[in-house]
Order: structure tokens, then C-alpha cells, then sequence
């Protein structure tokens, strides 16, 4: 008979692997398909995990350290997708401001 934890335990690990992995070869191989193939597998390896566990997964999302905690790495997220966006488009479009009053720091039109 197959112990349902062993499985389980042995999908997420492999899971992990295949997640590494995964995304080593799609950086050593950018635009490959097996980078993509390994990372579904790995994908697919941690949804069986989690029907396995699906017991001790509900009981772990429903604790109150991992609503906070989920909620803090959602958080940071956001807060680093907005610095990204606003670094990108504050490469895009550069702009100056001369604001002393008698203009010593303002390029000449024929250095511009």
C-alpha cells in the first residue's frame, strides 16, 4: 500500500527540484521550451503535493501567522513593482529642473 504522506512529501521535494531547475535552464536557455516544460512538471508536482496535504494546507492557511505573513510578502511586492515602475519611467523620460535664480547651472542652447 502506498503511504500518502511519503508521496507527498516526495512531490513537493521534487517540485522544488523541478522549480529550480526549471528556472536555471530557461536562464541558461532563454526562449527554450524545455526551461517551461520543467517548471510545468514542477508545477504539476506541487499541485499533487498539495491534494495529498490537502488537509494539513487548509490547517496552515488558516492560521493567523500566515494571513500576516502572506500579507506582508504581498506588501512588499507592491511596493517594489511601484519602484520598478516608477524607475522605468523615470528612465524614459528624463527631465531637469533648473531652479536657482540666476541660472549658473543652465546649459547654453548650442551645448544642448
Amino acid at each position: 500500500m502506498v503511504n500518502r504522506e511519503r508521496v507527498g512529501a516526495a512531490a513537493g521535494i521534487a517540485a522544488a527540484l523541478a522549480g529550480a531547475v526549471g528556472v536555471a535552464a530557461d536562464l541558461a536557455y532563454p526562449g527554450r521550451w524545455y526551461g517551461l516544460a520543467v517548471l510545468g512538471a514542477g508545477a504539476a508536482l506541487a499541485a499533487l503535493s498539495g491534494v495529498l496535504f490537502r488537509r494539513e494546507l487548509a490547517a496552515w492557511l488558516k492560521r493567523r501567522s500566515t494571513r500576516l505573513g502572506a500579507n506582508s510578502a504581498l506588501m512588499i511586492a507592491l511596493v517594489g513593482a511601484i519602484l520598478v515602475m516608477l524607475n522605468v519611467l523615470a528612465v524614459r523620460h528624463s527631465a531637469r529642473l533648473e531652479l536657482s535664480q540666476t541660472g549658473a547651472f543652465t546649459l547654453a542652447p548650442p551645448t544642448v
